[in-house]
Parts: structure tokens; sequence; C-alpha cells
């Protein structure tokens, strides 16, 4: 199958950066054959030596959504140093919305889902070093490899598939400096209400052992989602009934959505939550519909040694998002 076949879509930051904290909100794409990611990456990474390759990625492999795969690629183009895990889920993370966080300081590399910690590298592992020297973009892309060992055998007929994303934000590495003494700062967030042109571009190329072109007609904004698209030529631009996330097409950007407070009285001090439920009770939930904490008696309530980053509070007058900072 030649590349000119296929119509696939990337997203790239016009600025740089070295350090941070990215959130992404997104349900990713999955068909044998395709790759769904997020990754930074430094711009002159495939010119080769002299120039270092300096990558760290998310990457969902279309042979298998019960997981996903974390990478760092340092070393150079013709001589590339990588560092896969893979990190099985019970559920396919095609199938629902989930929240993936990537931190990058000069002392570790930290991968979430929905809050949890997946891996961590610290400086004791070499390419954590390698990656302190160059600035670089963020990107996300959607594409087809013809390497069928690493993601099965792309059927075309099963196209097309989609990579929609509900939000993204990102944080500017402050140590001790950011919110509550952490060491990351919010910079801004993305709720894809538009494309905006003065923070993202669009790819229009290929590379060695992807079956797909990228093409702008296939990273678009629709009510409210950023979606990639790998298709057909022939179905380039054409969406497909797109999944909505259940939680709302908007951020909470203050530690509790405020559009849901009929649902249960919620404050955060520090990392503790306070909560006073209805009659009924709570539980938290994480994004993925895991049982983090419950209780069946009304009133006040308060936990602490929650994980970082969205919750669900399900009581019997409906959900609410609660972020955990």
């Amino acid at each position: 199958m030649a590349a000119t076949s296929l119509t696939g879509a990337e997203l790239f930051s016009k600025d740089t950066v070295k350090y941070g904290r990215w959130e992404i909100r997104m349900q990713v794409a999955a068909t044998p054959g395709s790759v769904s990611s997020f990754f930074t990456y430094y711009n002159n990474s495939y010119l080769g030596d002299p120039e270092p390759w300096r990558e760290i990625d998310i990457e969902i492999l279309g042979k298998n959504a019960l997981g996903f795969q974390s990478n760092l690629i340092t070393g150079d183009a013709g001589s590339k140093n990588t560092s896969e895990v893979f990190h099985d889920q019970a559920l396919s993370l095609a199938q629902s919305f989930h929240t993936y966080t990537l931190d990058w300081t000069p002392d570790s590399v930290v991968w979430r889902l929905d809050g949890k910690t997946m891996r961590k590298d610290d400086a004791s592992n070499s390419q954590v070093v390698d990656l302190r020297d160059h600035f670089q973009t963020y990107r996300m892309n959607l594409w087809a490899s013809n390497s069928a060992s690493w993601v099965g055998k792309l059927d075309a007929a099963k196209l097309p598939v989609v990579q929609v994303v509900n939000w993204m934000a990102y944080s500017s590495y402050t140590p001790g400096a950011g919110t509550d003494g952490s060491n990351f700062t919010p910079v801004w967030a993305d709720d894809f209400d538009k494309f905006d042109t003065k923070r993202w571009d669009r790819g229009n190329w290929t590379f060695d052992g992807n079956l797909a072109t990228f093409a702008a007609s296939n990273a678009v904004v629709s009510n409210g989602y950023l979606v990639l698209l790998l298709s057909t030529n022939a179905t380039a631009g054409v969406l497909p009934t797109l999944p909505t996330d259940p939680l709302g097409n908007k951020r909470p950007t203050t530690g509790i959505d405020t559009r849901s407070q009929t649902v249960a009285n919620a404050w955060i001090q520090g990392r503790t939550l306070h909560l006073t439920a209805p009659e009924g009770g709570v539980s938290l939930l994480s994004p993925s519909g895991r049982i983090l904490a419950s209780s069946g008696q009304s009133g006040a309530h308060q936990w602490s040694g929650l994980p970082s980053g969205l919750l669900i509070a399900r009581t019997t007058k409906g959900s609410q998002a609660i972020v955990i900072p």
C-alpha cells in the first residue's frame, strides 16, 4: 500500500519549550495498523548527526488498545536509543475518554493515566539527562505504520478512525513556585472551541514507514473537539459520527466544575477534598470508572491521598467533575 493511498493528521505546536506538564483529555483511535499519539519532539531530530534525536512518547498501538506505550527516544537519527514500555489496562482506551498527563523536568519524566502514575524515569536513566539539551515542540498525530509486527496489519476497509481531543492544558516547570508549592504553574488550556492558529499548525508530510500522508483536512475542530482523522484519500476530511465526553467538552479550571454545583457542595484545601453529599451518599471514580472512595452517608466527608488529576463525584443527583491538583 503506497503512502499516497491514505491520509492522516499531525498537529504541532508553533512554540518550543524545555520541560513542563501536559494534560490531554482524549479518546484515541485504534484499528490494526494505526498509531494514535501525543509526543514531544526536537524539530531537528530527523537531520541526523550532529543533531541529536530527542522525543518523549505516548502511543496507542492499533493492534492492542488495552493500554498504551510510553517511550523515550535519544541518540540520533542513524542510531536511536529507545525505551518502550507497554502499560496494560483492563478496558480499551479507544472506547472512552481518558486524561493523559506527561511531566518532563530536568530530573524525571512521568507518565500518568487518569491521575495514576504509570511510569517514572529519573536521572539514573541517561536518556532523561540527554533530554536536557534542547527545547522541543509538542505534537499529536494519527498515522498508519507499515510494521505489522508492531501495530498489526492495516485493513483500509476499517477506516476512517478518529482521535478526538476534548481539551489540552500546559503548565511550565517552576520548581517549588507552582500551585500550592508544586513544581508546575498553569500557562494555558485549549478547549478547542476554535483552531488556534497562533498556537498550532498542521502537518503536510509523511515519513519512512508511514502509509499515510498528513493533510490539514484531517486535523479539524468540530463542536468543541479537536479531531485527527486517518482515512483513505477518497474520504479525507469527511468526519464520521464523533464520540462525546460524558463530562462535557470544557476543562474544569478551578478544581471544581462549577456547571454542576447542585450535585455536591465540594471544595479543595491543599490536596484534601471536602465534600457535602446529598441523601444516598457519594462515590469518587476515576474517569475510567474505577471506584477510588465512597460513602453511603449524606453530609460532610473529606478525603486525602487521592490521585492528582480528574475525578468524578457520583451521587443520586448526578455526576460532577473534580480536579485534584
